[in-house]
């Protein structure tokens, strides 16, 4: 997991996530799970995963991440903290930004079809066959 109830609590205080999940007892773990199904699916191109240790950055973006789901009306401020989450998580997939962390090698073979000849059987230069 990226970040658990306990960073969560850290970040925006235990009233404001108690008051996001009043009435839905299981929002908390649930949007935690999502943020970290999110999360790989950006990640999994570029690192191997799971990761063994969890950047400081990647605990913020999936704190914004869950606060923004949990959110029935999610303010300007929350609501441009989780696109900013979401333009670095694209970032890192397409490799312009790094975590900084050993990065997944290029596979030996793509098993694409190759074609291969064993030469012409016409010449330009000699009319007859083979």
């Amino acid at each position: 997991m990226y970040c658990t109830r306990d960073d969560l609590i850290e970040r925006f205080g235990t009233t404001e996530i108690e008051d996001l999940e009043y009435g839905r007892p299981n929002a908390v773990a649930e949007a935690l799970i999502d943020a970290d199904g999110f999360i790989n699916g950006y990640l999994a191109s570029r690192y191997p995963l799971p990761l063994t240790a969890v950047p400081t950055l990647l605990k913020r973006i999936a704190r914004d991440l869950v606060r923004y789901s949990l959110d029935n009306d999610p303010s300007e401020v929350i609501s441009k903290r989780r696109d900013e989450a979401v333009s670095y998580l694209k970032g890192l997939s397409k490799g312009e930004v790094t975590l900084g962390l050993p990065v997944e090698s290029e596979p030996d073979s793509l098993d694409t079809a190759e074609i291969q000849s064993d030469g012409h059987v016409f010449r330009r230069t000699d009319k007859s066959f083979i």
